[in-house]
């Protein structure tokens, strides 16, 4: 559960940032909600016709003088006998903040960190579920 930290001078953890869920969760919550919200959720009852395999290989936020973030995951789309029908590996990564700022390294917010994370974990969901070849092996047969 643990995801990141604010760090001082010398890369000690000065602030801890934590999810509310173990992280597998917190991707598959993200996961799920953008496939709902683009209706290619499955309903209560039906059997799915694909199913979405996630390898979490980075997800992590640190802040020294500036908030980072990262998210790498390995997607993959197999049919129900488990035939591969599409894989691609998402990359994000964002940095925001000055180095000039008071709001940063000891003084800084766990709940701006936290957004970051937020936010760059809803990229890598969307460039996941937006992808024209992930769209097009949904779609056949």
């Amino acid at each position: 559960m643990w995801v990141g930290a604010i760090r001082g001078g010398y890369g000690n953890s000065v602030k801890v940032l934590h999810a509310d869920l173990p992280i597998d969760q917190v991707v598959m919550r993200a996961l799920r909600e953008g496939l709902r919200v683009r209706g290619l959720l499955v309903g209560d009852g039906m059997a799915p016709r694909r199913r979405l395999i996630v390898d979490i290989m980075q997800f992590d936020a640190n802040q020294y003088a500036r908030r980072e973030a990262t998210v790498v995951l390995r997607v993959s789309l197999v049919d129900p006998g488990g035939q591969q029908l599409w894989t691609d590996t998402v990359r994000v990564y964002r940095v925001n903040g000055s180095v000039l700022s008071f709001s940063t390294g000891v003084f800084a917010s766990v709940e701006d960190l936290h957004a970051l994370m937020a936010q760059v974990l809803g990229e890598a969901a969307d460039q996941a579920l937006d992808n024209p070849a992930f769209r097009a092996a949904l779609r056949a047969s």
